[in-house]
């Protein structure tokens, strides 16, 4: 969220799932973390001896809208098709956003996602 440079992105190769790898390449990161539901990122969560936690957890909604996709795929559920959809306005709004300084998309997202994102949860 910060600089002018393009976002990054690092791919790091483990031979398995195992939670170990997880723990041992984010060891020493700090701030916010966006991650999908493995389990193996549940410790990077908690707080440590002081009662800080290292990392904030920012969820993925892609993940939240595909097991909502599913559900309405297997049952017709209308809410699971709502909460769907409803995701599916964050995407419209990030696309809007897409490209802009990060202060600009901040301000649209409080605007604009902020009200749906609580709307979402009520």
């Amino acid at each position: 969220m910060g600089g002018g440079a393009p976002p990054g992105a690092v791919y790091r190769f483990a031979p398995d799932w195992k939670e170990e790898h997880v723990l041992s390449h984010l060891a020493d990161s700090r701030g916010i973390l966006q991650a999908d539901g493995y389990k193996g990122y549940a410790k990077l969560y908690e707080p440590g001896p002081d009662g800080t936690r290292r990392l904030r957890a920012a969820a993925c909604w892609a993940h939240l809208r595909r097991d909502f996709h599913d559900f309405w795929t297997s049952t017709k559920s209308e809410i699971a098709r709502e909460a769907f959809d409803r995701v599916g306005k964050f995407y419209d709004i990030e696309r809007g956003i897409n490209g802009q300084p990060a202060e600009a998309r901040r301000a649209a997202r409080q605007k604009l996602s902020r009200p749906k994102v609580e709307g979402f949860f009520a």
